[in-house]
């Protein structure tokens, strides 16, 4: 297995980009955080990356289980 998977779903022509990362962790925090971003400013998710380098772990929600990966 590769140890970074990059997946574009949609590449837009940007000029002068900004990333936010939210990354999981205590209280799920800034995935909140970035999950409320997103909503408010409209954006659209235009790749997910998904790694060994992240740690373990899981998320349950009302939709089930899934592992965490990076979105963009």
């Amino acid at each position: 297995m590769e140890k970074i998977i990059v997946n574009e779903i949609k590449i837009p022509k940007t000029e002068n980009p900004i990333l936010i990362g939210g990354l999981p962790g205590i209280g799920n925090v800034g995935k909140i955080a970035a999950d409320y971003l997103i909503e408010k400013l409209s954006m659209e998710k235009v790749c997910d990356i998904f790694s060994q380098y992240l740690p373990p772990q899981i998320f349950i929600d009302d939709e089930g289980v899934t592992a965490p990966i990076q979105e963009i």
